[in-house]
């Protein structure tokens, strides 16, 4: 899918247009991930192609799918210059959705693992037990 966003070239020369395509992404649609990255992708337009603002937009993207439970999920991009368009490319790879199988307290001193344990019971936990529950690190 390809958006554009018109915006003034640099000097006001002429128009120049943003078109922002997402290659890769299986499991999270490309208006998440729009979404995800809104603020950054408008910035980028709004500062007429400043490197940074696609950097932000990146972190965004896979900060989205760490919360997803792709911990190993990698956005990259390629820059593609026209005439009057600039053409960024997000190259997606979300490598394997990790989920929580069991849980193992290793060089605990204070506490018992099996208070430690009480506290990950389906009944303390906000999620749905009877899901599949994705790895989220943070």
């Amino acid at each position: 899918m390809v958006i554009t966003s018109p915006v003034l070239a640099a000097g006001g020369a002429g128009e120049r247009r943003y078109a922002f395509q997402f290659e890769g992404n299986d499991h999270l649609s490309t208006s998440a991930l729009r979404r995800a990255a809104r603020a950054e992708l408008e910035a980028f337009v709004d500062n007429q192609g400043r490197e940074a603002d696609l950097e932000d937009a990146v972190f965004q993207m896979e900060i989205t799918y760490r919360g997803e439970g792709y911990a190993f999920a990698t956005v990259s991009y390629d820059r593609i210059v026209r005439e009057d368009r600039v053409q960024i490319v997000f190259a997606i790879t979300e490598g394997p959705r990790v989920l929580i199988e069991a849980i193992e307290f290793t060089g605990r001193t204070a506490l018992p693992a099996d208070d430690l344990k009480s506290l990950f019971l389906p009944s303390r936990m906000i999620f749905d037990p009877s899901q599949e529950q994705p790895f989220v690190q943070a």
